[in-house]
């Protein structure tokens, strides 16, 4: 009998890990392995051996899921609908190597989390709806935006009489008959998943082409560029309420215009990038806003009352967390990429009258940043306390504590932008792992040595003024800020 040719099975799983290794993948490995050493470490330093095997079985499924997300994305890249029509089994490879893929992450994620919690099975069967509902909300980005009406409303329809006679009648065949649900998902699970790799159809070029111009967009993060408007229909409506109040704000400004150094800085951040000003970053918090308002209502209309408090102090803050770092954030992740595109037009603004220059500009350039990066975060912060109230519950300190980690992460804007180095993926992210890396110290710090929460917010709120005064004296010895990257 003539054996199977794994060869391009293997070169196409081989592809993820060789775009991420040179689209930084080094470095992104680094941090994964970091953030999973550190909590594995402590666990079995300080807690028992049985919780401590608990977390290492939980992280090793976690990566593995990960895996399954990044091998994903890549099938999909591969999978061309020219490629599909014109090389010979290139379908067929796809479609062999996604089905061994899933079946293989979904028995061992099976495997490590049931060995640590039992019910090896239920585990199995869970994993796999997670993973192909994963597969779906990438292939459709939108559908993210919605998958919080499953857990909020879990309070109505986990207890009504359709989802319980499903539930009961899963359960029976669980206990009845475990072999045949098992063999049955094995066999149903995969043959779903390869119907995720295309023939190469109209529909499938169209669905490509689509996802190609999102890939474009998000790359357009690491230079600045607006990716809301290359989002389709849904995006320009989005980048236009951003936008709002900056298109009524930029008139008012240049009828006002003074030959002062305070305007003409003021009319130059106008030209820097439109989507990095701070009424871009107001109207895009109003507009999340209006939608947490529309959400908030939805769990009214669904309860009757308002459970926020008990969902955000609960499991629901972790999500919470997220959304209300990448808020705080905004500013600082952002300025980066929009100075560097726009350093052209800063070399013609700088030849506005009344222009500061030197150590003034940079002094008065840092101001203006930390004043929109504060803004930023006290309006997150007010949305918070106004939320949560004065519960000190372990939810309520980790909100605090990660949005307290924002606060010294503003000092990043105070630097020597003449020589900044071109964005990229890695200069984003790495802010970001390392402000989290910071609230995850505070969290520990402030459950370790049951400190009050407000007590931690202030510690950091001095540690920040303190450093933000030595940043400050630095400022003036920097070389002329605008225009940026020119020592390069």
């Amino acid at each position: 009998m003539r054996m199977m040719n794994l060869r391009p099975h293997r070169e196409i799983l081989l592809t993820a890990f060789r775009q991420g290794w040179r689209d930084n993948g080094r470095w992104v490995i680094a941090l994964l392995a970091l953030l999973c050493i550190v909590p594995n470490v402590a666990a079995w330093w300080f807690q028992p051996a049985e919780a401590a095997r608990l977390v290492t079985l939980c992280t090793a499924a976690a990566l593995l899921q990960a895996l399954w997300i990044a091998q994903f994305v890549s099938l999909q890249q591969q999978n061309h609908p020219t490629a599909a029509r014109l090389v010979p089994r290139h379908v067929q490879h796809l479609r062999e190597s996604l089905v061994a893929l899933f079946i293989a992450i979904a028995l061992a994620t099976a495997a490590l989390l049931g060995s640590a919690l039992g019910h090896a099975l239920a585990w199995g069967l869970g994993t796999g709806a997670l993973m192909l509902a994963v597969a779906v909300m990438i292939r459709q980005p939108l559908l993210w935006a919605v998958w919080w009406v499953l857990p909020v409303t879990s309070g109505k329809w986990a207890h009504s009489a359709p989802w319980l006679a499903v539930r009961a009648q899963t359960l029976e065949l669980h206990h009845a008959q475990p072999l045949l649900l098992g063999v049955g998902a094995l066999v149903l699970m995969p043959l779903l998943a390869s119907r995720f790799v295309r023939g190469g159809d109209a529909a499938h070029e169209a669905g490509y082409a689509q996802a190609v111009r999102r890939r474009q967009a998000m790359r357009m993060t690491s230079s600045g560029g607006e990716v809301l408007r290359h989002q389709g229909r849904a995006g320009q409506v989005f980048s236009a309420l951003f936008l709002f109040i900056y298109r009524r704000w930029t008139p008012y400004l240049l009828a006002t215009a003074k030959p002062t150094p305070r305007s003409a800085l003021a009319r130059a951040e106008l030209a820097l990038a439109p989507h990095n000003h701070w009424t871009a970053h107001l109207g895009s918090m109003l507009v999340f806003m209006g939608l947490a308002g529309l959400a908030w209502v939805f769990v009214l209309l669904v309860y009757g009352d308002l459970p926020w408090l008990q969902m955000a102090q609960g499991g629901g803050a972790f999500g919470l967390v997220y959304g209300l770092t990448m808020a705080a954030l905004s500013p600082l992740i952002s300025a980066r990429a929009s100075l560097y595109r726009s350093r052209r037009e800063q070399a013609v603004l700088m030849l506005l009258p009344a222009m500061p220059r030197g150590a003034a500009l940079n002094q008065r350039l840092a101001r203006r940043q930390m004043l929109h990066y504060g803004l930023a975060w006290a309006f997150v912060a007010t949305a918070i306390a106004l939320s949560l109230g004065g519960d000190d519950s372990f939810g309520t300190r980790m909100v605090w504590s990660y949005l307290a980690a924002c606060l010294p992460g503003g000092l990043l804007l105070w630097r020597d932008w003449s020589r900044m180095k071109p964005p990229s993926s890695l200069s984003v992210m790495l802010p970001i792992l390392g402000i989290l890396g910071l609230a995850g110290v505070l969290v520990g710090l402030g459950t370790w040595f049951a400190l009050p929460t407000a007590g931690v917010v202030t510690a950091v709120i001095v540690a920040t003024l303190a450093l933000g005064a030595w940043r400050w004296q630095r400022l003036a010895g920097y070389p002329q800020a605008l225009p940026v990257a020119r020592q390069t």
